[in-house]
Formats: structure tokens, C-alpha cells, sequence
């Protein structure tokens, strides 16, 4: 009888142990599943420039209703809130062979440059903003003095009257982090930039160097070789359609790097001009247009000074949303709130009781620091080969 609890319990304890074994057999499995239920490959660009809106922080009403009036934007210098007198030289970085940080070949390289000058040029805010790939300043300064630069629609007058120089050196890199067979590559598309005094090549105080980026996340499922199985195929060389797909990202990730370009210095140097009028439905009309760098539905702050006072603080006054978009001539602000600070409270009422008077006290202009929305200098879409 001795023995027959362990008859009895012996068989038992390996029902119990095998169950547990199932347990864990079974919650393993599921975890696998479900890690590999949730790893989506990458199909489409589309899918991979999903995230681009919320990475570009576009500065609409809705951001702007998130802060008091004026805040967290530089009071501009009423002199630089115009045409700003920047050149701009675009520069390939020089790589060696084994040298796998950029990835910049001369093909994206070019394609790059056409659509960054295009976009120079159809900003409107740089009127000496050409590049010369190559040139130093003062071999370009040079032969557009003597004629021979060959730089589309450059005016040589505009050269002399250039307060800095912009240099700017798109790089690529790529790096990939793999789990089994999922993979994740993300693509990095950056412009170092490094602004320079034109008198004399020095470091700029108010615009130090800057860079920007944007990045794409690619998943794909691999074969036991590396190859993908499924998502976008960019190492799909043998029948070219990699290297169009590797292009297309390029060029897409580059416009949006152009976007970043422009807001950080439209950030540094707001767009904007001098407030001529005001009405009683709350509009104000201002010396800024499409011409000078302005763009549609662009949120602005409306700002008091105070005349004949070098101390003078700007007095952020409005916010104000951009409704009627001039080509050269005055555009039209829609004044939606106004600041419940003291001083700027006393400056609205000398405004409404009669603004001929104020103008003889204070000066008004108006000033934006981002885009609303994608900017129309840069085009947004690419068709993508397949």
C-alpha cells in the first residue's frame, strides 16, 4: 500500500507537468504570432511618407491657438523681414570608396540640386539666392562680375548687396535592424547648412549653422539570403526598378528636407511687412506678397512699436491669418484674437479710437515664422515608378 500513492500520484505530477510545458509551448507561440501579426511590410512610398504632415510641425491656427499671442516666435528685425540678401551654394560632399556614411550619388545628386533651385528661385525670399555648384564666393563673385557665370537668371547688381552666404551639403545614410526575417531600414535624407557673413566669411550670430532631416522607416520580410520577400524591393538592382524606387525615395525625402530648409529660416527671419490699415470687420492690410516670400493661409502676428525709441520692445497685438494673397501688391490679414497683455491692451484701444493717431506713435507690421501648410515652391508629389 505504501507504494500506491506513488502509483497514484506519480502519473499525476506528469499530467500537471506536461500541462505546464503546453502552457509556456503555447504562450510562446502566441507571442510569435502576434510579433509577427504586427510587423506590416512597407508596399508603397505613400505608405512610408505617412508620417511627413505631423514631422513638418506646420505652423496653422491650430498650432497657434496652443499659445498666448507672440509667443515662442522671435521678434523679428523689422529690416529682415522682407527680401533676405542670402546666397545660397549647394556643395556635394566628396566620399571615398570606403566611405558609406553618404550615400549621395551623382545622379540623386543632380536631381536634388534642380528640384533645391527650383525651389530657390520659386520662394521668392532670396533675390541673390542662385547656386553655382562648385564656384568658391569669391570665384563666383568674379564671374558674374565679368559676365561668364553660368547661372540661370542671375542679376550680378543683386551679388554686391548679399549680407551672407548659405552653404549647404545634402548627405544620405542608410541603416537596418533585423529580427529574423522582418527588417527595418530607415533612410535618412539631410542638408547640413552653414551661413557665413559675406564680407568676410565669418560665423553669423543671429543664424548659426543648422541641419535638418527627414527619415523613412522601409520594413520588408527577408528570405534566409537577405532578399526581400515581401514590401518595397530597393535592393532589387538586376532589373533596375531598385534604383527608380531608391531615386523616387530620394527625391521625395529631399522636397521634404527643402520644406525644413525654408521653415527654419522663415523661423530665424519671419516673412511679413508694415501694417497700412485697419478696418472694423478686423482685417489689416500689410506691404507683404507672394513675391517677397509670403505664402497662402500663412498665420501672423500683428506687433506694435514704438516710433522714435531705439529700446523699444515689439508689442505682439493680433493674431491674424493671411485671406488675400497678393502677387506684388498688398495682401489682406484676418484678424481672429487679440492679446489680453496690459501694454498691448492700451495699444488695440488707441487703434480702435482712431488709427491715424496710433500711426503717429507706433509702427504696425505684421510677420509670419512657418508655413501653414506644404508650400507651393516645392512640389509635393513625385509619380512613382514601378
Amino acid at each position: 500500500m505504501r507504494w500506491l500513492p506513488h502509483l497514484i500520484f506519480y502519473p499525476t505530477g506528469v499530467i500537471v507537468k506536461n500541462n505546464f510545458l503546453l502552457i509556456v509551448l503555447c504562450g510562446a507561440l502566441a507571442c510569435l504570432f502576434c510579433s509577427c501579426s504586427s510587423f506590416e511590410p512597407t508596399r508603397s512610398l505613400e505608405e512610408a511618407f505617412a508620417h511627413v504632415e505631423n514631422d513638418l510641425q506646420y505652423h496653422n491656427r491650430q498650432y497657434m491657438e496652443q499659445m498666448q499671442v507672440g509667443d515662442n516666435m522671435v521678434v523679428p528685425d523689422i529690416k529682415k523681414i522682407g527680401k533676405l540678401y542670402f546666397a545660397v551654394a549647394l556643395e556635394k560632399q566628396g566620399n571615398s570608396a570606403d566611405d558609406m556614411s553618404n550615400s549621395m550619388s551623382d545622379e540623386i545628386f543632380a536631381a536634388f540640386q534642380r528640384e533645391f533651385e527650383n525651389a530657390t528661385a520659386g520662394c521668392g525670399r532670396f533675390p541673390v539666392a542662385q547656386m553655382h555648384h562648385g564656384l568658391q564666393d569669391k570665384n563666383l563673385r568674379k564671374k558674374t562680375h565679368d559676365g561668364t557665370a553660368n547661372v540661370a537668371d542671375f542679376d550680378a547688381s543683386e551679388l554686391k548687396k548679399a549680407e551672407a552666404n548659405i552653404h549647404v551639403t545634402p548627405m544620405r545614410s542608410q541603416s537596418s535592424n533585423a529580427d529574423g526575417v522582418q527588417r527595418t531600414t530607415t533612410y535618412t535624407f539631410k542638408l547640413v547648412c552653414n551661413p557665413l557673413a559675406a564680407v568676410n566669411n565669418a560665423p553669423m550670430g543671429d543664424f548659426p549653422p543648422f541641419s535638418v532631416q527627414f527619415a523613412s522607416d522601409i520594413r520588408t520580410i527577408t528570405d534566409r539570403f537577405g532578399r526581400t520577400k515581401e514590401g518595397l524591393r530597393l535592393d532589387d538592382f538586376r532589373s533596375n526598378a531598385g534604383n527608380r524606387l531608391m531615386n523616387d525615395l530620394a527625391l521625395r525625402q529631399g522636397r521634404a528636407a527643402i520644406v525644413k530648409f525654408f521653415a527654419h529660416v522663415y523661423k530665424c527671419f519671419p516673412v511679413g511687412g508694415m501694417v497700412t490699415n485697419f478696418d472694423e470687420d478686423g482685417r489689416a492690410l500689410f506691404k507683404a506678397n507672394r513675391a517677397m516670400g509670403l505664402q497662402k493661409n500663412m498665420e501672423c502676428v500683428i506687433f506694435g512699436i514704438k516710433k522714435g525709441d531705439p529700446d523699444a520692445i515689439a508689442v505682439p497685438l493680433f493674431n491674424a491669418t493671411v485671406t488675400v494673397l497678393s502677387q506684388t501688391g498688398n495682401s489682406t490679414l484676418q484678424i481672429w484674437r487679440e492679446s489680453e497683455k496690459k501694454t498691448a491692451r492700451r495699444i488695440i484701444q488707441k487703434i480702435r479710437d482712431d488709427f491715424d493717431e496710433a500711426k503717429e506713435d507706433y509702427e504696425f507690421f505684421a510677420c509670419a515664422d512657418g508655413f501653414a501648410e506644404w508650400p507651393d515652391f516645392v512640389e509635393q508629389q513625385n509619380r512613382v515608378q514601378k
